[in-house]
């Protein structure tokens, strides 16, 4: 039955998502930023969001990009990208197909774009782009950069280099705590965090729960970059969906990304430990390509780093999920999800990611294990993704769902906050179909 209601729900789903609307980012909003052209953000715009004790600001800037950089870098681009489309138009009529505005858009495999590559390096290992990750990174709260008067001869915009002479001076590195966010892609995890906090914040059992937040989030890191807007703006113009090796959407031993978050995530990880900062994590983690029975590695190594930054040994977990595709969720109407395929699949292209929903299951089965680990917490959340529902006539929000898993459960806030939150407290297994 379900396989037969899978397979309408496919052919029903892909007749729907046509993209009819050309669309353009050339003023896509920047992430810390203004209403801009990518190619000529201004350095102000570049760094808006960082505060730093440096008088003129955009020297950082400066010693970290080229003149014009962005401007040479979405010309490479979009002469690689024009090269690539026209080597490969003569073999297949995608091109055809892609300007009709009747067919659905295609992902492509960009082939030989080393030099795409190169450009990402360059942004994302500049000290530019990391300020400006860390900064826009604080899901509550603010940091403070400082650099010593007599180090600012010594940067170069490497962040390698540079990493040695900026500090972060306002963190307390007392009372941090650790979140962990497991479950699927596209399931609300940051989303649904971030009221998290504000209901642990209000919660007599949390007390003096920290007002500062760092989360280390790859859809953050990608909004941060102008050259991966600028990569997804030029696919975009030039018919297509998107390139599936921009970021791969599943686990793999043998493809590699264009984009490679998990460098930048490694430069976060190594800051906090070089300057020995403990400050408050929020981590959303997948939990692919882990599972010690399968002979990966323990799916504890994907976090066990956090636990040691943010020296929280009564950390809390979360697993945050919404059901596979939308005609799956059981729930009644007032809880019910729209599902991460459908969530994942309506924004994969302005976020330049192919979304895959193959490893649904092992993020389910993992992030309950893991989740069940956590001494200082355990919340199952079915979130709804922004799901509505007629009540009396009227369209509503549904309701986001808490399990109590913990060991010691203790109701977290009143029945009438949390609902006004958009949220309903409850003990595991409770029937809401």
């Amino acid at each position: 039955m379900i396989k037969k209601k899978l397979k309408k729900h496919k052919k029903t789903y892909k007749n729907k998502k046509t993209y009819k609307n050309k669309k353009t980012f050339k003023n896509k909003k920047i992430l810390g930023g203004s209403e801009t052209n990518l190619k000529t953000i201004s350095k102000i715009d570049y760094l808006k969001n960082v505060k730093i004790n440096i008088k003129n600001i955009t020297t950082i800037f400066d010693l970290s990009f080229e003149n014009n950089f962005f401007i040479k870098t979405n010309d490479e681009i979009k002469e690689t990208l024009s090269r690539f489309i026209t080597s490969t138009s003569d073999e297949s009529s995608t091109s055809d197909e892609c300007n009709d505005e009747l067919h659905e858009k295609k992902w492509i495999k960009c082939i030989n774009c080393s030099n795409i590559k190169n450009l990402i390096s360059k942004e994302i290992n500049s000290t530019a782009y990391m300020l400006r990750v860390f900064s826009n990174s604080m899901i509550k709260g603010n940091i403070v950069f400082t650099i010593d008067s007599n180090d600012i001869s010594k940067l170069n915009g490497i962040w390698e280099n540079d990493k040695n002479f900026i500090n972060i001076t306002n963190i307390t590195n007392t009372n941090n705590r650790l979140i962990m966010g497991f479950g699927p892609s596209s399931s609300g995890k940051t989303y649904s965090a971030k009221k998290m906090i504000d209901i642990f914040s209000q919660s007599e059992h949390f007390p003096n729960f920290p007002n500062m937040f760092l989360t280390i989030d790859g859809g953050i890191h990608r909004e941060c970059s102008i050259v991966y807007q600028m990569i997804v703006m030029n696919i975009h113009e030039q018919g297509f969906a998107g390139l599936t090796n921009l970021v791969l959407p599943y686990f793999s031993v043998t493809e590699k990304s264009l984009f490679k978050a998990n460098i930048i995530k490694k430069n976060m990880i190594k800051y906090l430990k070089l300057k020995r900062y403990s400050i408050s994590l929020y981590i959303p983690e997948t939990l692919g390509g882990c599972n010690l029975s399968l002979g990966l590695q323990p799916c504890i190594s994907k976090y066990s780093v956090y636990i040691d930054i943010t020296n929280d040994t009564n950390w809390i977990g979360l697993l945050i999920w919404q059901h596979k595709y939308g005609f799956m969720c059981n729930f009644n109407e007032s809880y019910k999800c729209i599902g991460c395929t459908e969530s994942g699949t309506k924004r994969e292209m302005s976020e330049g990611k192919k979304y895959s929903n193959t490893a649904w299951e092992d993020s389910m089965k993992n992030g309950m294990v893991e989740m069940n680990e956590a001494p200082g917490g355990r919340y199952k959340i079915h979130t709804t993704g922004g799901k509505q529902w007629l009540k009396n006539g009227i369209l509503t929000n549904c309701i986001s769902v808490i399990e109590d898993y913990s060991v010691d459960k203790k109701k977290l806030l009143s029945e009438e906050t949390l609902f006004s939150m958009g949220f309903k407290y409850s003990l595991p297994n409770s029937c809401y179909s």
